[in-house]
């Protein structure tokens, strides 16, 4: 493929997905989600954001617990690109993975515009469809 169909292929997906994004309702985040997080008194946390997060399970904490897994995977997603495809491709790929991976997380904890409000959708999109 030519590298005019690769970025204008680009540019098409960027923007669907910023029309989904403009057209699509906000998902909130359900509170019964933080039922399940670990609420005894002993806290066996995978990392410092988990372990935020599970002392006090709530929307304002969970961006805590979800940036470290969006950026691991998005690295690894970097890193299957590196292995399977190529290597400098999935080079140049970690940054705009990792930015979209941070990006998703704060799209769904901006609290500061009502319309943008704690919206699961960028977060869903970029983790079902990588």
């Amino acid at each position: 493929m030519s590298k005019d169909k690769v970025v204008h292929a680009l540019g098409a997906v960027v923007a669907c997905f910023v029309l989904v994004m403009v057209v699509t309702p906000p998902i909130p985040q359900p509170q019964k989600y933080h039922d399940f997080a670990d609420k005894r008194t002993f806290y066996a946390a995978s990392g410092l954001g988990s372990a935020y997060y599970h002392l006090n399970p709530n929307d304002a904490r969970l961006a805590w617990d979800r940036w470290p897994m969006a950026v691991t995977f998005a690295s690894l997603v970097a890193t299957l690109i590196t292995e399977r495809i190529d290597e400098k491709k999935g080079i140049i790929s970690i940054a705009p993975l990792n930015i979209g991976a941070i990006s998703a997380v704060v799209y769904w904890r901006q609290a500061y515009f009502p319309i943008f409000a704690w919206n699961l959708i960028r977060f869903r999109l970029h983790y079902f469809n990588p």
